[in-house]
């Protein structure tokens, strides 16, 4: 595919893209490996062997209004295995406040026994084949009195709460659950509606797409 891609590039030249063209592809090439040096840069920065080192400068990252570079920040920091870094990353992405997508595995009990559907109200969407449902909510800035970040929907309430590699989730409405990063980019844990003796489900929040 690149190579064909490159040879309709110089057909367009031979055929009458002339100079304007190659300067147009120069441009391109330039901005390219700027991009890619700044890029390189960045990742340095953030596993320069130095912990503090690497926490500062993905402190400032975050905070830069170049999206780039805290788009790169927030990646690195979720697939981390320092808690510090994972606790900056998702703290700038819940600030952010979403949306996020929280999707319910209801493959194991129904809706008797889980109560889902209850704490929903009827909001989200449910898919019957997978037995999954989704529901999407969005947050606001971190409340440094409650040390958590609360839903807009529910702004007396918490959603998120960083507690070293855990996340606690509520309570909101009487929705409880417990995640962690997987890895991936998402959070996967269990959600559970603690209004009755309801069961818990496993539930992700995809944060990197």
């Amino acid at each position: 595919m690149r190579l064909a891609v490159l040879g309709l590039l110089a057909a367009s030249f031979v055929l009458g893209g002339g100079a304007r063209a190659e300067t147009k592809l120069d441009d391109i090439i330039s901005a390219v490996n700027a991009g890619q040096a700044e890029l390189d840069k960045v990742d340095a920065l953030l596993a320069d062997p130095n912990r503090n080192k690497r926490i500062a400068a993905m402190t400032l990252l975050l905070k830069s209004d170049n999206p780039s570079f805290v788009a790169r920040a927030k990646e690195i920091g979720l697939t981390s295995a320092d808690t510090e870094m994972q606790a900056a990353a998702l703290g700038a992405i819940f600030d952010a406040g979403g949306p996020f997508k929280m999707i319910f595995d209801l493959s194991k009990s129904d809706d008797e026994k889980n109560g889902v559907k209850r704490w929903l109200g009827g909001e989200g969407s449910w898919d019957e084949g997978s037995q999954r449902a989704l529901y999407v909510f969005k947050t606001n800035p971190y409340d440094p009195k409650k040390k958590c970040w609360s839903p807009t929907v529910a702004a007396s309430d918490c959603v998120f709460t960083i507690v070293g590699r855990t996340i606690a989730f509520g309570p909101w409405s009487y929705g409880v659950g417990s995640f962690e990063l997987n890895g991936e980019g998402k959070l996967v844990g269990t959600f559970r509606y603690a209004n009755g003796d309801n069961v818990p489900v496993a539930v992700e929040i995809p944060l990197m797409e």
